[in-house]
């Protein structure tokens, strides 16, 4: 299990939101506090699918090329 670095991220990322979720519950804060916060880590686990799956490679590669196109658009609108 440890030999592979996905399953040690993987791994992580699951500590890492049960030690959000037992933190809350002891001090009683609420959800919009700087600890749930770090529950936003188990997005990362995208990261670990694109090890595999070859369209959200090509799916992620057009939405930022998208993302930096649309900026020198906006530029431009705003310059006219």
């Amino acid at each position: 299990y440890f030999s592979d670095g996905f399953n040690i991220f993987d791994m992580v990322v699951n500590l890492l939101s049960g030690a959000t979720i037992v933190v809350q519950l002891v001090t009683s804060e609420a959800s919009g506090s700087g600890v749930s916060g770090l529950r936003a880590v188990r997005v990362l686990r995208v990261l670990k699918m694109l090890k595999s799956w070859e369209s959200l490679q090509s799916f992620l590669v057009v939405l930022l090329r998208t993302i930096s196109e649309l900026g020198n658009f906006c530029a431009v609108v705003f310059l006219v």
